[in-house]
């Protein structure tokens, strides 16, 4: 038997021994403690507890701090004091993680956290940091005479992981399947950016290239914003069922799919299937993904996976499936090639297949700057998006050159613009889960130059909130950042058992953090786009939908329509579909929600010309929602 490493005296032992079973002592019984309070809100946010039980909760943890002592004494008796020490200091240190109950139970009840989402999460990042150096104690210190097994790729139990994910993928699939189409049944889905999307796919489906009306007009197309080709391969699962459900499923499908590739990524490089299983599962819990993923539908949010298969495949020896899947996430949207440029530098100076990773870098830095900011413009490009950065602009410089300019010239200022509140509250929401392990190396800050890029250095917030869809640049080479650290400062320096404490580690810090703000337990902070999630479904939700379809029905297939910016969505698998936000063109109809273009509304001008225009007739009204028809002799 493999004796603990010797630390000192015995008395030492012994002493650190104790001092660990009585935190120990005080952790449980602090939990048991407050299983006993009524208002526990109170207590944590106001302070407030009744006086006796404040009393018993005192006197009860320092009577747990004081028993392991005094067995202690009496074991002395029976026990020689080298014995005794040994066991102190083994079981001390076994037990040692029923400390942290102390900081993780007040969590518990969110209502007293959720509004103060800096304070949470810096505390869930204190826990976290606190349980990796506890966990790697308790492995190292209290189960050292244990012989830690090589994990052993072909016995059956080796199997559990793989399936444990498969299951994972399963319930999020069904849980973001369900809560995306219940979102879009409460009429909270939007024109931007559901219903571009679904007019684009029955378009596609029709035959015609990439043509969208909802936000565009008449003669838009979205290749003048994104050139997502991509979608050409969800046209045969769009034919089968045309409306904005299929798209909404799809998505869920994909971004369900990502701890799979996250998995197999995590087996590789940390050589075990049961830590690549625990950190696939805290991708799964990871709350910065669970906003994008409901708020309507984009191509940014199913690039998660594609990513991820991509960094996977970049330290296997399957060529033709890593060129496979490049070519597919370059077509997916124009700025992945940003996305996997920059990882790919990473993975070439950690020296993986040097001159292979060397082309993937200058074929993927190609393909955007060439798409981007050449062919693009070319094609009739009228959204560079260099408006997002306009503060950054420098006087008398177009475009992306001037913003370019001000970073190289003016660093000071451009901190002074973009780090604020908001922006830290963001990589707060980014890193707190994974205890910022991705940015403890300088190499693997540079797969995130691109996510920084596109999102902090922004001047709309939108780009900067954990409830949109811009966290895809970020999640997965973050997380290919975590594995890199983690292999690099434990498993090659051969400390698996501290690995397996800080996986532990971080999967705690995700699920605390999903908690507050993801979407499983269904916090009351949780967003999607704009707007909270509302996970009921109530009989005016019920009400409103078939008051809609009721309209909806009157309308013809084949006519145009143009709509209030929460019913787009439902009838945009039309040739024309129009939001009244941009105008109403040559639509046939107008149906719109009352309290939306009502005078102190104001949002719709369009809507009040059609109207005074007389070339419209009410011709049917049900719940909030009204009907208008062109007359047979109108033209706008």
């Amino acid at each position: 038997m493999i004796e603990p490493r010797s630390t000192g005296s015995d008395a030492k032992q012994l002493l650190v021994g104790l001092s660990w079973l009585s935190a120990a002592a005080v952790g449980l019984t602090f939990g048991i403690n407050v299983g006993f309070v009524e208002d526990r809100v109170a207590l944590w946010v106001e302070n407030q507890l009744d006086t006796s039980q404040r009393r018993t909760f005192v006197v009860s943890m320092l009577v747990s701090a004081v028993l392991p002592w005094l067995a202690a004494l009496l074991a002395r008796r029976t026990t020689t004091l080298s014995a005794l020490a040994r066991g102190a200091w083994v079981w001390g240190h076994r037990v040692s993680p029923a400390v942290l109950l102390v900081p993780i139970v007040p969590l518990l009840d969110r209502g007293s956290f959720v509004e103060h989402p800096v304070t949470s999460l810096s505390y869930i990042l204190l826990i976290g940091l606190s349980a990796a150096a506890i966990g790697t104690r308790c492995l190292e210190e209290g189960f050292a005479a244990d012989r830690l097994r090589a994990p052993a790729r072909t016995a059956w139990l080796d199997r559990i992981p793989s399936a444990l994910v498969a299951a994972v993928c399963i319930a999020l699939f069904v849980h973001f399947a369900h809560y995306s189409v219940l979102r879009h049944h409460q009429m909270r889905s939007d024109a931007y950016d559901l219903a571009i999307f679904d007019n684009m796919m029955w378009h596609l489906t029709h035959g015609e290239w990439f043509r969208s009306t909802p936000a565009f007009g008449t003669d838009g197309n979205h290749l003048h914003r994104h050139t997502t080709f991509g979608a050409i391969l969800l046209v045969p699962f769009y034919a089968i069922w045309p409306r904005a459900e299929t798209l909404l499923t799809l998505q869920a499908a994909f971004v369900a799919s990502t701890p799979i590739p996250i998995y197999l990524l995590g087996r590789r490089l940390l050589e075990s299937s049961w830590t690549g299983f625990a950190l696939a599962l805290s991708y799964a819990l990871y709350a910065p993904t669970h906003g994008g993923t409901f708020y309507d539908f984009h191509f940014l949010t199913m690039a998660a996976p594609l990513f991820a298969w991509v960094f996977f495949l970049l330290f296997t020896e399957h060529n033709k499936s890593l060129i496979a899947m490049t070519a597919l996430t370059l077509g997916w949207r124009e700025d992945t090639g940003a996305v996997l440029a920059f990882t790919g530098i990473v993975v070439w100076l950690f020296g993986v297949y040097p001159r292979r990773t060397l082309f993937f870098v200058g074929a993927s830095a190609l393909y955007f700057v060439v798409v981007k900011f050449v062919l693009m413009p070319l094609g009739g490009s009228h959204a560079s998006f260099s408006d997002y950065y306009g503060r950054l602009k420098a006087p008398g410089s177009p475009g992306f050159w001037s913003i370019i300019e001000t970073l190289l010239t003016n660093p000071a200022y451009v901190f002074d613009e973009v780090f604020d509140k908001k922006r830290l509250l963001y990589i707060l929401h980014l890193f707190v889960p994974l205890l910022f392990f991705p940015l403890r190396n300088r190499i693997t800050w540079i797969a995130l130059i691109p996510a920084a890029g596109f999102t902090l250095l922004s001047s709309r917030d939108p780009l900067y909130r954990i409830s949109f869809q811009y966290v895809a640049y970020w999640a997965p080479p973050a997380f290919l950042g975590l594995f890199l650290v983690l292999r690099r400062r434990f498993l090659e320096g051969g400390r698996r058992r501290a690995l397996t404490a800080n996986a532990a580690a971080i999967v705690l810090a995700t699920l605390l953090s999903s908690f507050l703000f993801g979407s499983f337990s269904q916090s009351p902070s949780m967003r999607a786009g704009f707007i909270r999630m509302v996970y009921d479904w109530t009989e005016e939700d019920a009400t409103r939908l078939a008051a809609f379809r009721e309209l909806v029905a009157q309308v013809p297939p084949d006519a145009s329509i143009a709509l209030t910016s929460n019913e787009v969505p439902h009838v945009s698998n039309r040739r024309n579909a129009y939001g009244l936000a941009i105008g109403y063109f040559d639509a046939d109809y107008i149906l719109v929600r009352r309290n939306k273009v009502g005078r102190r509304s104001g949002q719709h001008p369009a809507y009040a010309r059609a109207i005074a225009s007389g070339e419209y007739t009410q011709v049917a009204n049900r719940g909030p929602f009204l009907l208008w028809k062109r007359t047979e002799d109108g033209a706008e």
